[in-house]
């Protein structure tokens, strides 16, 4: 198994210091790509509890890369939703409400685990502090149309 190479530009750099559009991103990711030259061929992805921009490094001759966009959009609206999510619980925890939510993947898929988050939990600063929260006591189905 080969070592991957990867770079990752922290959401709190790109999205809240920079206010990096789509846009740009995307124009970052062409340049990068043109950077990486015969050597590397680079294809961009966002962590979906963290919000992080991490470029992934392929060999030049890589096929695997072919099968990746430049910029996985689809893993950012992975975030987007989480991170919505937890702003929901958050909310609901200052009007002492406890909140059960569903997570989905890094694909936008909901992954078939709820968690219980009790209005006296300590929030973090993004969703993976759902890693912290208890699992929901009773199962939730996804909504329809997911899972």
């Amino acid at each position: 198994m080969t070592e991957a190479k990867t770079l990752c530009i922290p959401y709190s750099y790109w999205h809240e210091e920079h206010h990096m559009t789509k846009a740009e991103i995307q124009y970052m990711a062409e340049l990068c790509l043109k950077d990486t030259g015969m050597e590397h061929q680079i294809r961009f992805t966002f962590d979906h509890l963290k919000g992080d921009l991490i470029g992934i490094y392929f060999d030049a001759d890589d096929p695997e890369a072919d099968n990746h966009p430049l910029v996985s959009w689809k893993h950012l609206d992975a975030f987007l939703f989480n991170q919505k999510n937890w702003e929901v619980a958050k909310r609901n925890a200052t009007r002492g409400e406890d909140t059960i939510l569903d997570e989905v993947d890094d694909m936008g898929n909901f992954k078939g685990k709820s968690y219980f988050v009790m209005k006296e939990h300590k929030f973090g600063v993004n969703m993976s502090d759902l890693l912290k929260a208890s699992k929901s006591p009773i199962p939730i189905p996804p909504p329809k149309g997911f899972g």
